[in-house]
């Protein structure tokens, strides 16, 4: 008898040790954000592919960049130039997912939110993909203008939000302040919508 209980004992510490654990991950996947999906439609013209677009765009962020990510980026900048932030971006973890229609999603890696005084704003700069036809051409502007930047402009008015992306830009300083150049006209974002995150 006095085996048959100990051994009880232990099943009970054991099934109390397993559901506080699992409690422990319930709670942790309860505290975990649901990411946000904004959805729009991308207005342009893409100089590489030489036709004009008119495309589904969907940005997914699981994550905000922190405050030391920014230095770490803006120390990279300053020291080596657009090259330098390039190469500090690639060291970056993944932040989320931007992804046009019928294209392969890239990989954002620094995502900033900001508040307005109408609702808020979104910024993210990510390492942009080099085409087939740039890499057989050697273009040299390919290799310069190696981001890709996109604004989320959030109204809390209905049909008030905009947006813009530039496919291909760079950074650069311009009377000690950083100026972004595009190598394109920017693209238009419309019909901005938020959709709950899975």
């Amino acid at each position: 008898m006095q085996i048959s209980r100990r051994i009880n004992l232990t099943g009970l510490g054991t099934l109390i040790f397993v559901l506080l654990i699992l409690a422990g991950v319930y709670s942790f996947a309860q505290d975990k954000p649901k990411p946000q999906v904004f959805q729009a439609m991308a207005r342009g013209t893409g100089e590489q592919l030489g036709r004009s677009y008119g495309v589904g765009v969907e940005v997914t962020i699981e994550s905000y960049s922190s405050p030391e990510d920014k230095q770490i980026l803006m120390d990279a900048f300053l020291k080596n130039g657009n090259q330098g932030l390039v190469n500090a971006l690639k060291k970056m973890p993944v932040r989320g997912k931007l992804w046009f229609s019928g294209e392969v999603p890239y990989d954002i890696t620094y995502i900033r939110e900001f508040l307005t005084p109408n609702g808020r704003m979104i910024r993210l700069v990510t390492n942009r993909f080099v085409t087939l036809a740039e890499r057989r051409g050697n273009a040299q502007w390919a290799q310069d203008y190696s981001l890709s930047a996109l604004e989320l402009t959030l109204s809390t008015e209905k049909g008030k939000s905009t947006g813009v992306f530039l496919p291909a830009c760079q950074f650069s300083m311009q009377e000690n302040e950083i100026h972004v150049e595009p190598r394109e006209n920017p693209w238009r974002l419309d019909d901005i919508r938020e959709k709950e995150g899975k």
